[in-house]
């Protein structure tokens, strides 16, 4: 399942392309994956960045509507806006990404918990400034399935982010707190937040 946010402006061209390649496996109770998965995105047809990431994960489908899910994934980011300076260093980042999820379902409703760390150490620092920083979260959602048109959601969701070093950006504060309210959104065909 993924997610796709589009982003519309007079000021600038966002390609995004992504592709994955990844090897399932198991039977009624577990599912295995193993994949690699690499993206890139140009602004104004030129290259800014590029990932890959090896990542893996299990599922398990328990008895009375309940579902386990754990998955890593390890990914390089790599930003290049082709002017050859330090600074595309100062952005570069190898993510390290732990999740978690419980999942309940019981008649039409669907809940569902989401734990998740990360931790992005820097590839090169100038100065003690780079874009380094570890984040946790936990996530919850609700579903609600009235009929195949409309499915009302609710979600919210808590997050720590904190950076490793000085950013190079003085806007980005050293520790944040952000608690996400709880949110109702009515579905049709498509959702659109």
């Amino acid at each position: 399942m993924g997610i796709s946010i589009i982003f519309d402006t007079d000021q600038f061209d966002i390609d995004n392309i992504r592709g994955e390649l990844a090897y399932n496996w198991g039977n009624q109770t577990h599912r295995f994956k193993h994949g690699i998965t690499s993206g890139k995105v140009n602004l104004d047809q030129n290259g800014f960045q590029k990932s890959f990431s090896v990542n893996s994960s299990w599922q398990r489908a328990g008895d009375n509507g309940w579902y386990q899910s754990a998955s890593v994934a390890y990914t390089k980011v790599r930003h290049d806006t082709n002017n050859g300076g330090d600074l595309n260093d100062l952005r570069d980042v190898d993510q390290l990404l732990f999740t978690a999820v419980i999942t309940k379902i019981a008649g039409a409703m669907t809940h569902s918990l989401n734990v998740y760390t990360a931790d992005e150490d820097p590839t090169a620092s100038a100065g003690d400034d780079h874009n380094g920083r570890s984040y946790s979260g936990l996530a919850y959602s609700a579903l609600y399935r009235m009929n195949a048109q409309h499915i009302p959601f609710y979600g919210s969701q808590y997050r720590m982010l904190s950076t490793i070093a000085n950013p190079p950006s003085s806007s980005i504060p050293k520790e944040v707190e952000r608690y996400n309210p709880p949110l109702w959104v009515g579905s049709g065909r498509s959702l659109t937040i």
